[in-house]
């Protein structure tokens, strides 16, 4: 799941851009936060010129356990698929 932080207006263009080249599960969401609620009320606002929110990844298990956070606060550092694959948890032999 994706959630867009910031206008409605733009959603169309982000998401076309987001979507470039890519095939995107079934099951997989994109919403739109345009008043900002999730993001404030988790403390993800980058409140200043040309941003929306902190980029952030979280990773939750099926009883909605939050087991992986990375927040960023520039824009350099963002969360690497390897680091997702690591944090995954690993099948039981």
């Amino acid at each position: 799941m994706l959630i867009y932080p910031g206008p409605p207006q733009d959603l169309g263009v982000r998401a076309n851009e987001f979507l470039v080249g890519k095939k995107i599960p079934d099951n997989f969401d994109l919403l739109v936060d345009a008043g900002y609620a999730f993001t404030n009320m988790y403390g993800l606002r980058w409140d200043a010129a040309q941003e929306t929110a902190y980029p952030s990844t979280f990773l939750i298990d099926r009883q909605g356990v939050v087991f992986f956070i990375k927040i960023v606060k520039e824009h350099g550092g963002r969360t690497a698929a390897a680091e997702i694959l690591d944090a995954l948890p690993k099948p039981k032999h």
